[in-house]
């Protein structure tokens, strides 16, 4: 009555058999598996050969693209399209950069633009910023508001991170909507002071309760009437009782 062991022993054989047929399928999967991803890697079809960007006001298609820094060997779905976003926006006037890839190899460049808003004056030295206090250029236009901080540091590319330079950018934005002064900086006692487009000096003292001070400014002109031309200073250091000078 030994029937049994036979079967056994058969059973095993078979086990041994699929465990072979199935591992001998996994490698051919692995290599099948790794000569498509070595196609797709080395594929010329879809290579970088395409790089399309749209210039701006100020930087041109051959400034994004020098920053890209896209290899044309590059296979374009491998692409690190955050690095390429990230060295793209390093230009000073660029804002935010995009990076769109379309079947099979096309790379599109995006880019958004900073717009000049304040002249930064350290010195003789001046440069035009953003909102953002980024530094966009040397030299100004002179219809934008001048910022005096002496002791900002105006490369291109970097931002303005000095307290005045930061105090004067805040103070500069809460006043754009009232009487936006041509020029504003601080005095050598350190009391903020602008002058408007007229000429006329606005001494704030220091910028708490600065937007409710602008607003006395156009009152104050407006009482002034017909002599309106020959004010050359509003005092509003002590706002309770503002001091005009002729």
């Amino acid at each position: 009555m030994s029937v049994v062991r036979p079967l056994r022993r058969r059973k095993r054989r078979s086990l041994v058999v699929l465990a072979r047929v199935y591992a001998l399928f996994l490698v051919l999967v692995v290599v099948l598996l790794g000569a498509a991803a070595y196609a797709f890697v080395t594929s010329p079809s879809l290579r970088a050969k395409h790089v399309s960007v749209a210039p701006t006001a100020h930087v041109t298609a051959t400034e994004i693209r020098a920053a890209a820094a896209i290899d044309p060997e590059t296979n374009v779905w491998l692409l690190n399209t955050g690095a390429v976003a990230r060295r793209i926006e390093r230009i000073p006037y660029v804002d935010r950069a995009a990076v769109v890839r379309a079947f099979p190899a096309t790379v599109r460049l995006d880019v958004s633009e900073r717009r000049d808003w304040a002249c930064v004056a350290a010195g003789s030295a001046r440069a035009a910023v953003d909102t953002s206090a980024r530094v966009l250029h040397a030299g100004c236009s002179p219809s934008l508001p001048l910022l005096r901080s002496p002791h900002s540091v105006l490369r291109a590319g970097s931002s303005i991170s000095d307290r005045v330079g930061q105090q004067l950018m805040r103070d500069q934005a809460r006043l754009a909507a009232t009487i936006a002064p041509h020029v504003l900086g601080f005095d050598r006692f350190g009391s903020l002071e602008g002058a408007l487009t007229s000429g006329v000096v606005v001494r704030f003292g220091s910028d708490r309760d600065l937007e409710a001070k602008a607003a006395l400014v156009g009152p104050i002109l407006d009482t002034a009437g017909a002599h309106a031309h020959r004010v050359r200073s509003v005092d509003l250091r002590a706002p309770a009782t503002p001091v005009v000078g002729y």
